[in-house]
């Protein structure tokens, strides 16, 4: 680069933000000796000025640049062991090389070490292999993950970074972690983060009723809060969040999300949509005055429809009960 000094702020600090990814990247590869790398530069780049960067042999180096697993470092033999034990899942190679290379940093690792630190693995090695990666998490690590396993599908990161966690707010840094950990994945085309189906069954299997409750609700109040902000992702999120609000047994707020969700179906052109979304609360025991409402807004659906018979027969049957509770207001 010829002209250095743009990449910088008034600070002397890195401002380039393609820059800043790649010192990042580089900085945290270096807490491994299997990582190495060469930068010419004719100034000090920020967070290099004080790493103890490892002393390679010639024959070292090269290794390490062919072997980057820790795994790999293992003979042959034990190799193969491993991957016999657990049929050669990516995902479980993924979590042990990550469980190695953080348990055994010296590089000194065997088969049995490693199983070691892995109960049950050779029961159920999948299951074994994630709850050993968890039990290593910070906690509040451990609640972006319980995050991710109760949302099941993948997030965008501002959604992510939006959501308050045990001792704060979610960081890039901590989604940054889980990465490193293959707990996470981040799609750069469409900017979302991945969490692998088995990794959040494992993690929904070890949380209390009580946890599963408090995150499904704290998962649909983000997503209501979120549509809300989107016009064009209103309906994504609020349908989520139904999910969400069912699922923790909120069912007077589901009936009051279900009605905004059916009005705005209507209003973009899907009543067939709507109307099905309402039928499931046709025989349901919720509050007088929302099964009220529902039953008006059946009638009018089927009217839409060329229903007519239906139409007249839920209007009425909804009037009736306004006349009975003595609700003038439908």
């Amino acid at each position: 680069m010829d002209d250095f000094d743009c990449n910088l702020d008034a600070e002397g600090a890195i401002a380039n933000a393609n820059l800043k990814e790649i010192v990042e990247f580089f900085n945290t590869s270096l807490r491994y000796k299997s990582s190495a790398f060469i930068i010419a530069s004719e100034r000090p780049l920020e967070g290099f000025d004080n790493i103890d960067i490892p002393e390679f042999s010639g024959d070292e180096f090269l290794e390490s640049m062919i072997h980057t697993r820790a795994l790999e470092r293992l003979p042959k033999d034990q190799q193969a062991r491993i991957a016999d034990s657990f049929g050669g899942s990516p995902l479980v190679m993924e979590l042990l090389d990550g469980i190695a290379n953080r348990r055994f940093p010296d590089g000194d690792v065997s088969l049995e070490s490693l199983l070691e630190v892995i109960p049950g693995f050779a029961e159920d090695p999948l299951p074994a292999t994630i709850d050993a990666t968890l039990r290593g998490l910070k906690p509040e690590l451990l609640d972006v993950v319980k995050l991710f396993a109760m949302y099941g599908f993948p997030l965008p990161r501002h959604l992510v970074l939006a959501h308050g966690i045990e001792g704060g707010d979610v960081a890039k840094e901590d989604l940054d972690a889980l990465e490193e950990l293959n707990l996470l994945e981040f799609d750069n085309l469409r900017a979302v983060y991945h969490m692998h189906p088995a990794v959040s069954e494992v993690v929904l299997e070890g949380m209390t009723a009580e946890e599963l409750d408090s995150f499904h609700q704290r998962a649909a109040d983000r997503l209501l809060d979120e549509g809300s902000k989107e016009a064009i992702l209103t309906i994504d999120y609020q349908m989520e969040a139904l999910r969400h609000l069912r699922a923790a047994g909120l069912w007077q707020r589901v009936v009051e999300t279900t009605l905004q969700v059916e009005r705005q179906l209507v209003a973009k052109g899907f009543p067939q949509l709507a109307f099905d979304l309402l039928e499931r609360w046709e025989d349901v025991d919720i509050e007088d005055r929302k099964r009220m409402i529902i039953l008006q807004r059946m009638g009018f659906l089927h009217s839409l429809f060329g229903h007519r018979d239906e139409a007249v027969a839920h209007t009425e049957q909804a009037l009736e009960m306004g006349r009975a509770s003595g609700d003038r207001k439908l």
